[in-house]
């Protein structure tokens, strides 16, 4: 966990555990696989070795055949900084990351002294961590957004009680419509293909916000149909919605906001300024704030290509700060 992060739209990093699955274009180059292969390798191995696991040393520690690995220091730390917002009256805001946290964990999860989890148990222990820390904002991000009801509705199945308590009530308030106040809910969107399945699948879930991580962004895409439809897009002339599985999103509250940004490091997938610039553009044309973080660069944060105005972009939703 850590209480700075490098990550400009958060305030607070740290996963519940260690391990994911790619499963797109975008996850090629991931920044946590690259991690749990060099800093975080020996936590994967001690944890395996304790679990008697007898390819230990060999086991995969990314991946569908990579068993995922309690965090220790994250459930307490999360509690503490949520402490530390209420006493001052803030809100803090939280990106668990290094995580899918709608992963299914094909190969199991344990805890790093080798015992054996239940995902589903390890998910509703986080979901509870997330409904007992009104003062953060928890920023989850998915690449599965077709995990959210038949995940959620298996933590509510396990949490179902003779005498329900508020855990499950807020649980089932979320499946029935009324989202946590707390709770941001977005996808990651790498190409059109990418975004045509995810942002539909989004937008039929309930959440205060709405968002989408266009990052790292592959190619030049249309996302005008997904971010609100009203009659000022109408009367500017923007084109009928026709994304994938969704007829018309005139009665669908769209997303609330964007980030965007290129593809860093050695083997980076340069996208092209212009195709960061559009994204941009089309969020301003629907008024929809936009976070612009980076442009396709060596290091995180290196610029140099990108126009002022477009750079300048640092915005974030109604919901949180200005």
């Amino acid at each position: 966990m850590s209480e700075v992060t490098n990550i400009e739209w958060a305030m607070h990093t740290g996963g519940p555990y260690l391990g994911c699955t790619p499963v797109s274009p975008g996850c090629g180059n991931c920044y946590a696989w690259e991690l749990a292969l060099m800093r975080l390798f020996p936590i994967f191995r001690r944890a395996y070795k304790a679990a008697g696991f007898i390819d230990w040393e060999t086991r995969p520690v990314w991946g569908d055949k990579a068993t995922r690995v309690l965090s220790k220091g994250f459930w307490n730390d999360a509690v503490r900084i949520n402490n530390k917002h209420a006493r001052e009256g803030a809100q803090g805001r939280w990106f668990p990351s290094l995580i899918d946290w709608l992963d299914t964990m094909p190969a199991g999860i344990i805890d790093q002294e080798g015992n054996k989890l239940d995902p589903i148990e390890v998910l509703a222990r986080f979901l509870k961590l997330i409904h007992g820390t009104p003062n953060l904002d928890w920023l989850l991000l998915t690449k599965r957004p077709e995990n959210f009801e038949p995940r959620v509705r298996e933590v509510l199945d396990l949490c179902n009680l003779p005498a329900p308590d508020a855990f499950y009530l807020w649980l089932r308030a979320w499946l029935k419509g009324q989202p946590p106040a707390n709770v941001w809910l977005g996808v990651s969107v790498e190409d059109q293909k990418r975004a045509d399945e995810r942002i539909p699948l989004l937008l039929q879930i309930p959440a205060k916000v709405r968002f989408l991580s266009v990052e790292p962004l592959l190619e030049k895409i249309e996302l005008i149909a997904a971010l609100g439809w009203n009659g000022e897009h109408e009367a500017k002339g923007l084109p009928e919605p026709l994304a994938s599985g969704i007829r018309s999103f005139k009665d669908i509250p769209g997303v609330d906001w964007v980030i965007v940004g290129g593809e860093s490091g050695a083997h980076r997938r340069d996208c092209g300024v212009e195709a960061i610039c559009d994204v941009a553009r089309q969020c301003q044309a629907a008024r929809v704030p936009c976070f612009v973080k980076q442009d396709s660069a060596f290091k995180p944060g290196q610029q140099g290509r990108l126009p002022a105005d477009v750079w300048a972009l640092k915005q974030f939703p109604a919901a949180g700060p200005e």
